[in-house]
């Protein structure tokens, strides 16, 4: 799904556009090329894909996880960058 958010145009994070509705942004797929947990394999595929000259859009995102203790997770996801309309 894409992402909509009432009041802006791009995302904050990675300067993507937005979809201008709610319903749109159910709608639209999101081509999602590699996701996962392990940087190594992370920086791996963005090498990959740069050298192979493939647009993409990485993005990082941080979670702290709350059970027995208190931790940081990082998740990690590239995308196919979106075709302009």
């Amino acid at each position: 799904m894409a992402e909509y958010r009432q009041g802006f145009s791009t995302c904050r994070d990675c300067g993507i556009p937005l979809v201008g509705t709610e319903d749109k942004a159910r709608h639209t797929g999101v081509d999602k090329l590699w996701n996962g947990n392990e940087r190594a394999q992370f920086d791996r595929v963005i090498a990959a894909l740069d050298d192979a000259g493939m647009p993409f859009q990485p993005k990082e995102m941080e979670s702290t996880v709350r059970a027995f203790n208190r931790r940081s997770e990082s998740y990690m996801a590239i995308s196919k960058e979106p075709t302009k309309a």
